[in-house]
């Protein structure tokens, strides 16, 4: 099947998933070794990684690298759609008007 991406950056999108990316980050920070089930974590669980020590013991570290990968990719938003004669304006606006359809079902419910 074919496929057409279409490619956005939203400097709002950006700005908003980096304090979320601070704040996951904080709290991966704050929580002890002791604490180390990946359900305690939450979604802070993807910021850190787990290994076993030789006394037991389970260590935590937050993991740099997909922390700075997450915060590169912030404020990109890719619509893949299997419309490939569309103009990517139209691709765009149709998803975005998405929203309507939604709340339609809403309302019906």
């Amino acid at each position: 099947m074919n496929e057409k991406r279409v490619v956005t950056y939203n400097p709002k999108l950006a700005r908003k998933k980096s304090r979320e990316i601070d704040r996951l980050v904080e709290k991966a920070r704050k929580l002890k070794g002791y604490q180390a089930k990946k359900s305690e974590y939450g979604e802070c669980a993807k910021y850190i990684s787990m290994k076993a020590e030789n006394d037991g013991n389970i260590e935590t570290e937050i993991n740099y690298d997909v922390i700075d990968r997450e915060r590169s990719l912030a404020g990109y938003n890719m619509i893949v759609t299997s419309e490939t004669m569309m103009d990517e304006k139209n691709i765009y606006s149709t998803y975005h008007n998405l929203w309507r359809i939604e709340e339609s079902f809403r309302v019906m419910k």
